[in-house]
């Protein structure tokens, strides 16, 4: 396990540990924590590039809890899971990464090419303003189809100023992907919060 909490690692650190990454510098590393880094930006891109370089390293716990990940970031993670690096991870939580529909888009097609069959957990927290119902429901779908095992996705339905039914209308169509699997998984309404 590695974990570096609150200590603002910066790019440059983030660029240290891809380069130790994909130089097979940590083989064993199962669980790798990032929280409270705030800003990760080029962080998120560097440190994705150096798993999807990393010989050995196979994760099952990934905490990137940083804000501003964004679309780059989400797109490099997507390039990690669709070449079959993340097939033993469990949990991911990307915290809040400022991502549009553009990096949940490509996050979902990864997932979509190649599953995360282990996957029990994934935590994305909203930005509202940053991605809508289309890419909501490219996720959702995705984490549907190729993840068999997930049990907790607290991604909120998208669009908080929309009306009530709008947001109901979202909720169903979610739970009918997953009643369609033969899965029960409670999603949560913005709505409420």
């Amino acid at each position: 396990m590695l974990s570096f909490r609150d200590c603002e690692i910066g790019v440059e650190g983030a660029r240290a540990l891809a380069n130790l990454l994909r130089r097979d510098g940590l083989p064993a590393l199962k669980d790798l924590f990032l929280i409270g880094n705030a800003e990760m930006g080029d962080e998120g891109k560097a440190l994705a590039s150096g798993l999807a370089e990393a010989p050995r390293t196979m994760l099952r716990w990934l905490y990137l809890n940083c804000t501003g990940m964004g679309d780059v970031g989400m797109a490099a993670l997507a390039s990690v899971i669709h070449q079959g690096r993340m097939q033993e991870i469990m949990w991911i939580d990307l915290g809040k990464p400022g991502v549009t529909d553009k990096g949940l888009i490509a996050l979902a097609q990864a997932i979509d090419a190649r599953g995360l069959p282990k996957l029990r957990r994934l935590k994305i927290e909203p930005f509202f303003k940053d991605y809508t119902a289309v890419g909501f429901g490219a996720i959702t779908l995705a984490f549907v189809k190729g993840c068999p095992q997930l049990e907790d996705f607290p991604l909120m339905c998208p669009d908080r100023a929309q009306n009530r039914s709008f947001l109901n209308f979202l909720n169903t169509m979610v739970q009918g992907m997953l009643r369609a699997a033969g899965r029960v998984i409670v999603v949560a309404d913005s709505s409420k919060f």
